[in-house]
């Protein structure tokens, strides 16, 4: 079977193919990196023990559309292609993007040619083969796709319970897949199968903290003082540990929202790039529109300042963010 994995949810696509690799012991995976390949029959080996057209073997191509050379390889693979029998074939090409990502098309030119058959690996792809594309999940498909690994394993979360989880780990995939199957191991072990706010509590780990810095920043903003600081007090417990991820998340999100502020017309690019859920650009949006761009390098300058003087042991920690709160907000 010819396949395309495609998409911009990076995590769950990649999640996806080790989930067929791991689908039978009997099968045995060959491994292309389409990103560096220089000729097409790399794609196609037939003389070693992996060779694609084993009924036992399976060819996965991973970014094969970022080689500089594609173009140049496209026309050749396609050849290949078309003559082999695509329903005993076994290859899979995984893409990290949507490679059928709507994009401006110019009118297209009246004319009576009949069509030629396609040179692109894209169209051909998109006409012949199985395809699978992981897109960015909402806030609500996050939840969702939360609450299907726990049904999978017959297991009963709430809804408050499930809200609880989430403020508590925050939005990344790869975090929260980890801490469900935390759970999951901890009510087989105890034979239960609905899971308690006391569990989250207990066996979750804390990850909210780059997530809760949204709130320190929608503070800053609003310059909301009171605001500020109290989010500050709850994430600064421990000012050595803690102030290296507040100082980077707090760099991470002005420049996050300056890009977002510079590029307000090409949002579908953007998240792309960024690797964004769409959830967390609308977030960075709101808060882009509130402020103008020199203000931005501002802030970005006073934090680079403070990082600086606080690793010279210049200012104490706490007296150091709180005096920045209070200038910036």
């Amino acid at each position: 079977m010819l396949r395309l994995i495609h998409g911009n949810n990076y995590y769950i696509s990649h999640k996806h193919l080790l989930e067929i690799k791991k689908s039978s012991k009997e099968t045995e995976y060959a491994i292309i990196d389409g990103d560096s390949i220089q000729d097409s029959a790399e794609i196609f080996v037939k003389d070693q023990s992996y060779g694609m057209f084993k009924t036992s073997t399976v060819t996965i191509v991973k970014r094969f559309f970022k080689n500089p050379k594609k173009i140049s390889l496209e026309k050749k693979i396609i050849e290949e292609l078309s003559k082999a029998d695509l329903s005993t074939i076994e290859l899979i090409f995984w893409e990290d993007q949507d490679l059928f990502e709507k994009k401006k098309k110019s009118k297209a030119k009246a004319t009576n040619k009949k069509p030629r058959a396609t040179s692109k690996l894209d169209t051909y792809l998109k006409n012949n083969a199985q395809i699978e594309l992981n897109e960015e999940y909402s806030q609500r498909e996050i939840e969702e796709w939360i609450r299907g690994l726990f049904i999978k394993e017959s297991i009963k979360i709430s809804t408050n319970t499930l809200e609880k989880f989430i403020q508590r780990v925050g939005y990344n995939l790869a975090i929260l897949d980890s801490e469900v199957e935390k759970l999951i191991l901890l009510l087989k072990a105890e034979s239960r199968n609905e899971i308690t706010p006391n569990d989250i509590e207990t066996i979750t780990s804390l990850y909210q903290q780059d997530y809760k810095i949204w709130d320190l920043t929608d503070a800053f903003f609003d310059k909301n003082k009171k605001k500020a600081l109290e989010v500050l007090d709850n994430l600064l417990v421990t000012p050595a540990r803690d102030f290296p991820m507040i100082i980077g998340s707090l760099l991470k999100q002005i420049k996050t929202i300056y890009l977002v502020k510079k590029y307000l017309n090409d949002p579908r690019r953007l998240m792309s790039k960024l690797r964004m859920p769409p959830f967390l650009y609308y977030k960075a949006e709101s808060l882009a529109k509130k402020i103008d761009i020199n203000t931005l390098k501002l802030m970005y300058k006073k934090f680079i300042d403070l990082d600086y003087s606080i690793k010279q042991g210049k200012i104490d920690v706490k007296l150091g963010l709180d005096l920045l709160i209070i200038t910036l907000s």
